[in-house]
């Protein structure tokens, strides 16, 4: 208001406005210590009093210049932000970049290393942005060196480490980068490695990715198993974990330490040969280890158990193995199988050792947080390809204890089993794989639904060459969907409308009912059935389809 409407103030009502602005300061000015004299509050309502025009009186006019004297920091700015209380603004707002405070790291090895000394000790004009990250990508070498020369002075810039870490994960300069700075990474005193632990972690786990990277001996093969034993024994306890095992455990140091160790175990194994003692030592020990932070450890192990397991059985089902137990303890068991199921194998003999914990997962289905379909995938190839372990009646009895969710997972699963080339090979799994599954394995019990009547719609127009049979066998479970322009969609795509338009028809007329969108899909399966068999136009499902399509203008 002042701002706008200043100027057409008269002198008598201009001088009484500054007279209580003024009078606002003098009473801020008499209260106790403590309190703070509302200097911005003046100044801005002087300020915009002044910038509208008007000419401020000799008292009002000596405060202002006085209060802009003091306080450097007070200046219109072009966005008007000095009119609000609180300002905020992001990339692609008009003052965002004038705003911005960047400390510009040198491009100089005596002056950068100045540079980050300074860094290595906050102050209270800290500056968050720096062209650092920039620095480590353009001129590696550079920041190398310099890095190099701070740990020779005992200095540890712990943010610029991590940045400079995260910085040169390229595997251009991985390389390069470690060995140069791999015994300072050793060096480092305790409270700059419990700063720069999870960008060391990262770091060397990548390391870890490149097979026989160690066979090199300039890669500092005992330095990097050394940073990784370090990171396993002074990673912190994370808490006894819930939910996202994984999540947690390949972003925990110690389960970073443990993948990047067990991978490079494994990598340097000859065939046929073991891995080192000391290595089952320390699996041993995580295997076993009561504190907390250890859980991320065994998720890792969990996830390699199929390699262990064929390096070294008897281990793996003395150590291991255990821990997958439902009956033990119900989180150590989340934990694990979380683990198995992030990238899961199915290895014999293995298998069988984990079955009924495999199983008894049916019941802690929600445990199973994040890999539903994972483990629903592996439940089914069991029942589909491993029949003579893994009974019709073992699998039955572990789908009879999973939610209606969890059986519908599984029936997308089936229906990724016919995943073939051609129709005859498609029709060929739904003989030997899908349909004894059915009729064998799944509980007949099971509550029908339109979600499950739609992926079994997906089912028998998956099974090519063997679609009329599939529709036969699936009937009973089949009922009108609201997404019945979906499965005339697939129908239509399928080509099978040529081959089987009776079959066609029938599934048409089960998916859709007066409350569906059918879209432009059934109308085209509708045309195509007419085609091939012009006889089934007279069909009263034909017609009743017709008049659906008519209603809704398709």
């Amino acid at each position: 208001l002042i701002a706008r409407q200043g100027k057409a103030l008269g002198p008598e009502e201009r001088q009484r406005l500054e007279r209580a602005i003024l009078a606002g300061a003098e009473r801020d000015a008499k209260k106790t210590e403590e309190s703070v004299l509302d200097v911005r509050g003046v100044w801005v309502r002087l300020a915009k009093l002044r910038d509208s025009g008007a000419s401020l009186g000799v008292d009002a006019r000596q405060v202002l210049e006085g209060l802009e004297k003091a306080n450097t920091w007070l200046r219109v700015a072009p966005q008007k932000r000095e009119e609000f209380l609180s300002w905020m603004h992001g990339t692609g707002d008009p003052d965002f970049e004038s705003q911005r405070r960047i400390d510009v790291a040198p491009r100089s090895r005596a002056e950068l290393v100045d540079w980050l000394c300074r860094r290595a000790v906050p102050d209270e004009d800290w500056i968050e942005e720096t062209t650092w990250p920039a620095v480590c990508v353009e001129e590696p070498r550079l920041a190398l060196h310099a890095l190099s020369d701070c740990a020779k002075l005992d200095v540890w810039p712990t943010g610029e480490w991590g940045e400079a870490l995260y910085a040169w994960l390229d595997q251009r300069v991985r390389w390069l980068a470690w060995r140069r700075l791999a015994h300072s990474i050793l060096a480092m005193p305790p409270g700059a490695r419990g700063k720069t632990e999870s960008a060391v972690a990262f770091f060397v786990r990548r390391l870890a990715d490149e097979v026989g990277a160690f066979q090199d001996t300039r890669n500092r093969r005992d330095a990097f198993v050394a940073v990784c034993l370090r990171l396993i024994a002074e990673s912190e306890s994370s808490g006894q974990m819930v939910g996202d095992f994984v999540g947690r455990a390949i972003n925990h140091p110690l389960g970073r330490g443990i993948e990047a160790l067990t991978n490079l175990w494994l990598q340097e194994r000859a065939e046929g040969q073991d891995l080192p003692e000391d290595a089952w030592k320390l699996l041993s020990r995580v295997c076993h280890g009561t504190d907390a932070k250890y859980q991320n450890g065994r998720v890792i192990l969990a996830s390699r158990i199929a390699s262990l397991y064929r390096v070294n059985s008897p281990w793996c089902v003395e150590h291991l193995v255990p821990r997958f137990s439902w009956e033990e303890s119900e989180v150590e068991a989340a934990a694990a199988w979380g683990g198995f199921l992030w990238a899961p194998q199915i290895v014999p003999g293995l298998i069988e050792e984990l079955g009924d914990s495999l199983l008894g997962a049916a019941r802690h289905y929600e445990a199973l947080e994040g890999h539903h379909p994972n483990y629903c995938a592996v439940l089914v190839h069991l029942a589909t390809r491993m029949r003579d372990v893994f009974t019709p009646e073992r699998v039955k009895e572990a789908l009879v204890s999973m939610p209606d969710e969890g059986r519908l997972e599984c029936v997308q699963a089936l229906a990724r089993t016919l995943d073939a080339k051609n129709d005859d090979e498609r029709g060929e799994r739904w003989e030997a794989l899908v349909r004894p599954f059915w009729q064998d394995v799944w509980p007949k019990d099971a509550q029908p639904s339109s979600k499950l009547a739609q992926v079994l719609a997906r089912v028998a127009i998956k099974s090519g060459s063997r679609f009329p049979q599939a529709l036969e066998e699936l009937r009973p479970w089949l009922q009108a969907t609201p997404d019945a322009f979906f499965v005339a969609h697939q129908l239509h795509e399928s080509e099978l409308i040529t081959k089987f338009p009776q079959a066609a028809l029938e599934l048409l007329d089960v998916a859709v009912d007066g409350t569906t969108y059918l879209g432009k899909d059934v109308k085209a399966c509708l045309d195509e059935i007419e085609a091939v068999d012009k006889h089934l136009r007279d069909d009263p499902r034909f017609r009743k389809l017709k008049v659906e399509v008519r209603k809704q203008g398709d």
